[in-house]
């Protein structure tokens, strides 16, 4: 069974550090969703680093 957790906060840096928190616990994934306020347009996520 596969395991994931959720990590989405409203500053960008603490849902690295739940990530890489869940990451070495041993998780599969992370779910981190970007707070509804911040508009996102297709070349800033395109910009995302990818860990």
């Amino acid at each position: 069974m596969r395991s994931f957790a959720g990590a989405s906060r409203m500053v960008p840096g603490e849902c690295f550090a739940l990530a890489s928190h869940a990451r070495g616990k041993g998780l599969d994934g992370v779910m981190i969703m970007s707070p509804y306020h911040f508009p996102h347009t297709h070349e800033v996520i395109s910009r995302t680093p990818r860990r």
